[in-house]
C-alpha cells in the first residue's frame, strides 16, 4: 500500500505542474443585508468591474450584469437564497445555499459567508457555460439597526431589522472526466478568490479512485472555509498556515478506498511550509464527516516530504482541508532588523565587486533565558543568478559564524540579544546595466528570520521576520 501511494504521489507531482486550470474567479461584489430575528433576510449588492477571463469566456459582471438582489430565509441548516440580477433581471439569476449555524449577531465580527450556488440562469450564465459555482465571503453586522427594512426589494420583511454589510466573490470550477479502470488518478489546481483580500489561493489536489466501475465527472472546488469544528491537536491557521478548503465530488460509481493528497511549498527545502513557521511532518489531511461536520484525521503517514505532498485515505467523499497537528508546538518570536538600500559602485576596468551584507536578528522573547535557535534566509529574489554565487560559482549563504567550517545561517540567540550575519555578494559588471551615476541598476532580496524548532513553532508576531532589501548597483563601465 505504501509503495502505491509513493506511486501516486510522484504521478501527481508531474501531473500538478501539467494540469490546466480547472478553477478561476468570476466576479467579486460588495452588498448590504437586512435580517429580521428569525433570519428572514434581503440582499442588495453591486458587482466590482473587473474583468475575467471564465474558461476562455471574457466576463465583466460590473459592466455585464451591474449587481443583484436577494430574498431568502433561514432552513434549519443554511441560508438559503433566491437571487435576480439587477438593474435587468435576464442576465444572472442563481440560488444560494449556505450551510451555517444560526446564531445572535456579533458586532464587528467578521463572518465567513461561504456556500454553492445551486442553480444559475440568464444570458451571461449561458455564455459561460455549464460550470460549479461557489460562493466566497465575509459579512459584518456593524452594529446598526432599523425598525423596518430599508433596501429595495424588502418589502416582505416586518419589523426591526439588523443591517449588514459583505464582501465576496464567485469562482468557478469545471468538470473532469473519470474513466472506468483501477487506481485512476485526476489531479486539480484549484484557484479561488480570497473573500477579504481578493487574491487567489491554490491548493495543488490529486485524487485516486481504487476501482471505477463506471465513469463518469468530478469536480474540485475549494473554498475559505466550511462550517463544522475539528479537535484541538489540529489547527487550519496557526504559524501563517492559510486554510483552503476542498471538496471532491463525481458522478462515477466508485469502490474501495479513495486517496486524496495536497501538495505544499518548501523551496528553499528547510523543512518548514513556505511563508509559514509550520514543520512539514507536522501537516494533516483531514476529512469533514458527520453531521454538522466533525474534521478527523484520516492522514497516510508518513508525510512525502521528498514531494512535498500529504494524502488522506477515506471512503466517501466530503470536504477536506489541510491543517497542522498542534499537538507539540512552541511560541518564538524571531525578528530580521531592518537594512538600508546597499549601494556598490563598480569601477572603470572592473569585472566585478565583492560587498558584504550584515543582517541582524533578534530574540524578541525577553524572558528566555536559553534563547532559541534563529534562521537567517532568502526567501525573494529579483536579483541575477551571479550575485548570490561566489568566485568557484558555488551557492552562498549567510554565515553567524565565520570562524566555524562552511556558511553557520542559523544561530542560537538569547532572549532580547541580537546576532549579526553576513552575506557575501559578488556583484558581476556584466549582469547590471547603468546608464549614468544617478540612475542606479536596482534589485532586491527577501529575507526571513525563522525559529529552528522539531515541532510547529507559532510566531507571534510575523510582521517582523520579512524584510526587503535592495540592492542599488552603478557600474562605470558602462558610461
Amino acid at each position: 500500500m505504501q509503495k502505491l501511494h509513493l506511486q501516486l504521489l510522484a504521478a501527481f507531482t508531474l501531473i500538478a505542474a501539467l494540469t490546466p486550470a480547472y478553477a478561476v474567479p468570476v466576479a467579486r461584489m460588495t452588498w448590504q443585508a437586512e435580517a429580521t430575528a428569525d433570519a428572514n433576510f434581503c440582499v442588495s449588492a453591486t458587482y466590482d468591474n473587473a474583468p475575467y477571463d471564465v474558461f476562455g469566456t471574457p466576463v465583466n459582471f460590473g459592466t455585464d450584469v451591474g449587481g443583484f438582489t436577494c430574498t431568502g430565509s433561514y432552513n434549519g441548516s443554511a441560508f438559503v437564497a433566491n437571487c435576480t440580477s439587477a438593474p435587468d433581471n435576464s442576465k444572472f439569476n442563481f440560488t444560494l445555499n449556505v450551510p451555517a449555524v444560526l446564531a445572535p449577531p456579533a458586532q464587528n465580527d467578521a463572518v465567513p459567508f461561504v456556500g454553492n450556488v445551486t442553480s444559475s440562469s440568464g444570458t451571461v450564465a449561458d455564455a459561460i457555460g455549464p460550470v460549479t459555482y461557489t460562493f466566497d465571503g465575509t459579512q459584518i453586522w456593524p452594529g446598526t439597526t432599523a425598525p423596518s427594512a430599508t433596501l429595495p426589494g424588502c418589502t416582505g420583511l416586518s419589523g426591526l431589522v439588523y443591517q449588514f454589510v459583505g464582501q465576496g466573490g464567485f469562482n468557478a470550477f469545471q468538470t473532469q472526466a473519470v474513466n472506468t479502470g483501477t487506481n485512476v488518478a485526476v489531479s486539480s489546481v484549484a484557484t479561488f478568490t480570497d473573500p477579504d483580500t481578493g487574491t487567489q489561493r491554490t491548493a495543488n489536489i490529486g485524487v485516486r479512485f481504487a476501482d471505477v466501475a463506471s465513469g463518469g465527472e468530478v469536480v474540485v472546488t475549494a473554498t475559505s472555509s466550511v462550517a463544522g469544528s475539528l479537535n484541538s491537536n489540529f489547527s487550519v491557521n496557526i504559524g501563517g498556515l492559510v486554510p483552503v478548503y476542498f471538496d471532491v465530488s463525481t458522478t462515477a460509481t466508485i469502490t474501495g478506498p479513495i486517496t486524496v493528497c495536497q501538495h505544499y511549498d518548501d523551496a528553499d527545502n528547510d523543512g518548514l511550509v513556505d511563508g509559514t513557521g509550520v514543520v512539514e511532518t507536522d501537516l494533516r489531511i483531514l476529512h469533514g464527516e458527520g453531521s454538522p461536520y466533525v474534521f478527523v484525521d484520516r492522514t497516510v503517514l508518513p508525510v512525502d516530504t521528498a514531494n512535498n505532498t500529504v494524502c488522506a485515505e477515506v471512503s466517501n467523499l466530503s470536504p477536506f482541508v489541510m491543517a497542522a497537528n498542534v499537538t507539540t508546538t512552541s511560541t518564538h518570536d524571531s525578528v530580521v532588523l531592518p537594512v538600508g538600500p546597499v549601494k556598490v559602485t563598480i569601477g572603470s576596468g572592473k569585472t566585478a565587486m565583492a560587498k558584504p551584507l550584515k543582517v541582524k536578528v533578534q530574540n524578541a522573547d525577553l524572558t528566555e533565558t536559553a534563547g532559541h535557535e534563529i534562521k537567517l534566509a532568502i526567501i525573494g529574489n529579483t536579483c541575477p543568478t551571479s550575485l548570490l554565487r561566489d568566485s568557484l560559482n558555488q551557492p552562498v549563504d549567510f554565515d553567524f559564524d565565520p570562524k566555524a567550517f562552511g556558511a553557520q545561517n542559523s544561530i542560537v540567540v538569547g532572549g532580547g540579544k541580537v546576532k549579526v550575519a553576513t552575506l557575501p555578494l559578488n556583484v558581476v559588471a556584466a549582469d547590471f546595466t547603468t546608464p549614468n551615476m544617478k540612475s542606479p541598476s536596482r534589485c532586491t532580496l527577501t529575507l526571513s528570520a525563522s525559529a529552528v524548532a522539531t515541532d510547529t513553532v507559532i510566531e507571534p508576531n510575523p510582521t517582523n521576520n520579512k524584510i526587503t532589501v535592495e540592492i542599488d548597483v552603478v557600474d562605470k563601465n558602462d558610461f
